[in-house]
């Protein structure tokens, strides 16, 4: 591993620990590099925390130092922002006597060190499905503009602020090894409440640990999933109280076809956050670790990041179908390309008309084929080409992600 991704994960570790790093860390370090790999990784503010309390900001040059103390200032500000709006939305809830659950970024927050500078880009609240539309004339009501309602996660915004509402934790199965969504079909058995007043509910810690390997997974399946995510499970695993069931976790993950995947997570916030662990683990090869590791790292929180697209969009359509052979792998993604579920369709603005009239799926696939050749032909174009431009690049993600376990 390069010597500035070695300090870039020294500088976070040594944030979540409350730690000082070793020297040698901070020695030549490309700081330009470094702040890349903060801002794509969405952990800029927290790195600057970190590089300030190791007394390193004088060793950068003034108008970086400047750029980055800005990037913590927005964090900050962000932050205060999405609280301040998450307080009226679980107030909103609560009067109205509706039970949800805070999950995934804003439950973990507060399990940092600094809890504004665990950043996120939404806000993921579960509720029951009969509470659907009760839920959207609420958060209309306080000023949310619903922007996609089909489906089991419908998302609102206000301001900078936005809300993804689930009714359902795993909206579909993302493999073919396991039945995610069955397993989570009632996900409020692994809620508590957070307190005896209110109907504001949070997952057990262990079921919390359980679901993060699994959305870990769905990511690393479709795009990627940067440091962030090893971070929220490093913090979860280290906190200093109620300590987790792992008898109880494995077991759920083996269940899940995720054990050896889990492993390997493990293995990576071993190895990165210096996490005690009670349970033997085994360790990956230096071969796979230098390639795992450089995958987290170079595309970023979600994996976008100078990667192939189509190859993401390959994997999301169902392509990898090994027993096929490529044409026919092929012709099915194309497939899918050209005539969307009705599923797919309904959610976009554009084909609305449809939503509770699937018998118009066949005039939405029409005018969506005229607008795709008449007002966006390159895209359309260049899309078609990706499908075989991005096979051997498919092929080496996939290779990798067999061997992650997935």
């Amino acid at each position: 591993m390069e010597h500035n991704t070695v300090s870039f994960i020294a500088l976070l570790s040594s944030h979540l620990k409350q730690s000082q790093i070793h020297p040698s860390h901070m020695e030549q370090i490309d700081y330009e590099r470094l702040y890349t790999l903060g801002k794509i990784h969405s952990v800029s503010g927290m790195l600057y925390m970190s590089l300030k309390a190791q007394r390193q900001l004088a060793d950068i040059p003034e108008s970086l130092e400047q750029a980055w103390k800005q990037d913590f200032v927005s964090t900050i500000s962000r932050a205060a922002l999405q609280q301040q709006e998450m307080q009226k939305v679980i107030e909103c809830f609560n009067n109205h006597q509706m039970k949800h659950v805070l999950f995934k970024g804003y439950a973990l927050k507060d399990i940092y060190p600094t809890p504004d500078m665990r950043t996120m880009g939404d806000i993921d609240i579960l509720i029951q499905s009969s509470d659907r539309q009760r839920s959207h004339a609420m958060l209309e009501a306080i000023g949310y503009k619903a922007t996609y309602t089909a489906g089991n996660v419908w998302t609102y915004v206000r301001g900078a602020v936005q809300l993804e509402i689930h009714d359902h934790l795993i909206s579909r199965n993302f493999n073919d090894q396991a039945d995610y969504r069955d397993y989570y079909n009632d996900a409020w058995k692994y809620a508590v409440k957070k307190s005896q007043q209110g109907f504001t509910y949070q997952f057990t810690e262990n079921d919390h640990l359980i679901y993060l390997f699994v959305h870990m997974a769905k990511h690393f399946y479709s795009t990627g999933c940067g440091i962030r995510m090893f971070m929220d499970i490093a913090a979860l695993i280290q906190r200093d109280h109620n300590p987790l069931n792992w008898s109880y976790i494995q077991a759920q993950l083996r269940i899940l076809k995720l054990d050896i995947f889990a492993n390997h997570v493990l293995d990576l916030c071993q190895r990165w956050f210096d996490v005690d662990l009670p349970i033997t683990i085994l360790k990956m090869d230096e071969r796979f670790y230098e390639q795992i590791s450089e995958y987290i790292y170079s595309a970023g929180v979600f994996g976008y990041y100078r990667r192939d697209g189509y190859v993401a969009m390959l994997r999301t359509l169902g392509a990898k179908r090994k027993q096929e052979h490529t044409g026919l792998r092929t012709l099915r993604t194309y497939w899918s390309i050209c005539f969307p579920s009705y599923r797919t369709l309904s959610g976009m603005a554009a084909y609305s008309f449809l939503k509770n009239r699937p018998l118009f799926l066949p005039l939405a696939w029409g005018l969506r084929a005229a607008r795709s050749l008449l007002y966006r032909w390159k895209r359309t174009w260049r899309l078609l080409l990706g499908v075989v431009t991005s096979k051997k690049e498919y092929d080496r993600q996939d290779k990798l992600l067999e061997e992650l376990g997935l």
